[in-house]
């Protein structure tokens, strides 16, 4: 629990940022909402990950947010009515993205390698 604490403030901090990067309007608004909402996006699933799953490396939570990641980007080409809709919701085209980009995986990687040195390094996540 002593670990869990200051990760929950962090999650909490991660979304505060990943809300804001969809609102933001300023200098690089399209790289921010874009491709910075990546980064941070990926990061909160690596620390949920992390956070439900103790015991598990790094590495290894790194490739499971690496693939959760690609999963989600690839479902992006698929435009069925009913996907199109749910996609209307803000919660859900936060979670699953509106159009594909091959550019997102360079920003997935970013993303975990940020969350990756942070947690380990900072956070002192892993014993």
């Amino acid at each position: 629990m002593k670990k869990k604490l200051p990760l929950l403030s962090f999650l909490f901090f991660l979304t505060l940022v990943g809300v804001f990067s969809k609102y933001y309007q300023g200098t690089y608004r399209v790289w921010v909402r874009d491709y910075f909402g990546d980064i941070i996006s990926v990061m909160f699933v690596f620390f949920v990950l992390k956070m439900i799953f103790t015991k598990i490396s790094f590495v290894y939570c790194a490739v499971v947010t690496f693939l959760i990641s690609v999963i989600i980007e690839f479902s992006q080409l698929i435009k069925t009515p009913f996907l199109i809709e749910i996609r209307k919701n803000f919660l859900v085209s936060i979670i699953m993205g509106q159009s594909f980009d091959r550019l997102d995986f360079l920003y997935y990687i970013i993303g975990i390698v940020i969350a990756f040195l942070l947690g380990k390094y900072v956070l002192n996540l892993e014993d």
